[in-house]
């Protein structure tokens, strides 16, 4: 395998992004990886930032849990096809761990969006995600319980995305 498919392949696997995206950066950038990764995030934040006024009227809901509170997250997308992907309910799972962890019951959608999780923001992974995936995605509610000793949490899952 040549020079530019090595790294292409490595770039794909860094970004997520398509194979000619890929290409396309490595050629403009002379075969620079870090230079390319970079180039190719703001051309996937300029994609996210046009698909931010689609309607995103499908997606997917989360139940989340840890000793100390019960959350309820509800991620929507364009399609049910994105809200399906592995990608997505990946990038669900994690900010929804990272909800629980912050340990506060009262945080608003706006408070959580501009957390930082791995030095950034979660409202930039957002973004990322809405590049990799090319389609509007939204983070509509985040809904938390207290646990307490008198809590009986349970959940009913009908129609799983995962099994």
């Amino acid at each position: 395998m040549n020079a530019l498919m090595e790294n292409i392949k490595s770039l794909r696997e860094m970004t997520g992004a398509g194979f000619l995206d890929c290409k396309k950066a490595l050629e403009e950038n002379n075969n620079d990886i870090e230079l390319s990764v970079d180039f190719l995030r703001k051309k996937g934040l300029a994609k996210a930032n046009k698909k931010a006024s689609r309607a995103a009227n499908e997606g997917a809901v989360g139940i989340f849990q840890n000793e100390a509170l019960s959350m309820i997250m509800q991620i929507n997308t364009e399609t049910d096809f994105a809200a399906k992907n592995e990608v997505f309910l990946d990038f669900m799972e994690e900010i929804a761990q990272l909800a629980l962890e912050c340990n506060n019951d009262k945080m608003t959608i706006d408070e959580f969006s501009n957390m930082s999780l791995n030095d950034q923001l979660i409202i930039e992974k957002f973004k990322n995600i809405i590049a990799k995936i090319g389609e509007n995605i939204i983070l509509n509610k985040l809904i938390f319980i207290k646990n307490d000793l008198n809590s009986l949490i349970s959940q009913y899952i009908h129609n799983s995305y995962r099994k």
